[in-house]
C-alpha cells in the first residue's frame, strides 16, 4: 500500500471523521469499512493506536487553528461568540471557538500553513455558511473586512519605497517638496465603512470588557497603510472625497509627484490655489503628513 494512502487515512481519522470505537476489534472492522484499500496489516496497525492518542493530535491541530483565528480576528470572533451565547450556548469562549474551527475545517479544509489563507477561509465560512450571525450583528460584516485587511497588509510583500519623515519634508522649500516622487504601495487599501471601524477597534482593544453594541452610524472612507516604524497596519480616516481622489491619483504600485497629488486634491475640492496659495498648500500638506504617517504613501527607492 503506498505510504500517501496510509497518511491520508491518518489525516481522515485525526481531522475529518468521528472518533473510532474504543474496542480494538470494532476499530479494525470500522477501518476496513472506511478504508477498504488498506491492507490487513495496515488496518491492524491503525487499530492498535488508542483513540485518545488520535484525539490529542485532533485537539492540538484545532487548538492551533483557534489561536491563529483569535490573532487574525479577535474582534470578529468576540462578536460571534456573543451571538452564539445569545442563542443559548453558555459554554466558555474557548470551547465555542474550538467547535467553530471544526466546523470551519468541514466547510473548507486548511491545507497550507498560511495565516492569510486561513483568515480568508474563516471570513468566507462566516459570510456564506453563517449569514444569520451577520443579520444578528450588522457590524460584523465590517469587522470581518477590517480585520482581514489588517492581516493582508501585515503579511504583504514590502514595497520598494521608504517613509517620508516629517522632519525632513518640513525643512524643504515648497518647490522642492512638490517635486518629490511619491508612490502608493500595492498593499494600501481604501475602504468605505458604515461606522468608524478603526476608532471602534481601538476602543475595543483598550477596553476588553467593552459591551458589544452596534456603533452609531458614522459613514466614511478610510485608508490602511503600514506604520513606518512598527510596520503594523495603520488606518487613517479620509475626511473628504478629495483625499481619496489624491491617493487614487497615484496608481497602485505606480509613482507620481507630490505636485500631481496636490493638483488632484485641490481640483477635487474645487479650491483655486491661485486665490490663496499659502492656505491651499497648508491644507494639502497637513493631509499629506497624515498619509505619510500611516504609510499610505512612500518615497520610491527603486
Amino acid at each position: 500500500m503506498p505510504l500517501p494512502d496510509v497518511l491520508s487515512a491518518i489525516r481522515v481519522l485525526v481531522l475529518d471523521d468521528p472518533p473510532l470505537a474504543e474496542d480494538p476489534q470494532a476499530r479494525e472492522a470500522e477501518l476496513a469499512r472506511r478504508f477498504p484499500n488498506l491492507t490487513p496489516q495496515e488496518r491492524a496497525d491503525l487499530a492498535a493506536v488508542p483513540p485518545e492518542r488520535l484525539r490529542v493530535y485532533t485537539n492540538l491541530i484545532f487548538a492551533g487553528m483557534r489561536e491563529m483565528v483569535r490573532w487574525a480576528y479577535p474582534l470578529s470572533l468576540g462578536v460571534i461568540v456573543e451571538v452564539i451565547r445569545a442563542e443559548g450556548d453558555d459554554r466558555p469562549e474557548g470551547e465555542i471557538a474550538f467547535d467553530l474551527m471544526r466546523e470551519l475545517h468541514r466547510f473548507r479544509p486548511w491545507r497550507h500553513p498560511s495565516t492569510r489563507e486561513l483568515a480568508a477561509h474563516f471570513r468566507d465560512f462566516i459570510e456564506t455558511h453563517n449569514p444569520q450571525w451577520l443579520r444578528a450583528r450588522p457590524m460584523l460584516a465590517s469587522l470581518l473586512d477590517f480585520e482581514q485587511v489588517e492581516v493582508d497588509v501585515f503579511y504583504a510583500e514590502d514595497a520598494p519605497g521608504e517613509p517620508f519623515r516629517l522632519d525632513e519634508i518640513t525643512s524643504l522649500s515648497v518647490e522642492a517638496f512638490m517635486g518629490l516622487e511619491v508612490m502608493r504601495p500595492l498593499y494600501v487599501v481604501l475602504r468605505e465603512y458604515p461606522f468608524d471601524v478603526p476608532a471602534w477597534a481601538r476602543d475595543r482593544r483598550r477596553e476588553e470588557d467593552l459591551a458589544v453594541e452596534e456603533p452609531p452610524p458614522d459613514k466614511g472612507w478610510f485608508a490602511c497603510g503600514r506604520d513606518p516604524d512598527s510596520l503594523m497596519p495603520h488606518w487613517v480616516r479620509l475626511e473628504n472625497p478629495a483625499e481619496r481622489a489624491a491617493i487614487q491619483s497615484v496608481g497602485a504600485s505606480g509613482r507620481d509627484t507630490v505636485q500631481r497629488m496636490a493638483e488632484a486634491y485641490l481640483a477635487s475640492r474645487g479650491v483655486d490655489a491661485e486665490a490663496d496659495p499659502q492656505a491651499a498648500f497648508v491644507d494639502f500638506f497637513e493631509r499629506f503628513a497624515r498619509w505619510a504617517q500611516a504609510g499610505v504613501v512612500l518615497r520610491p527607492t527603486a
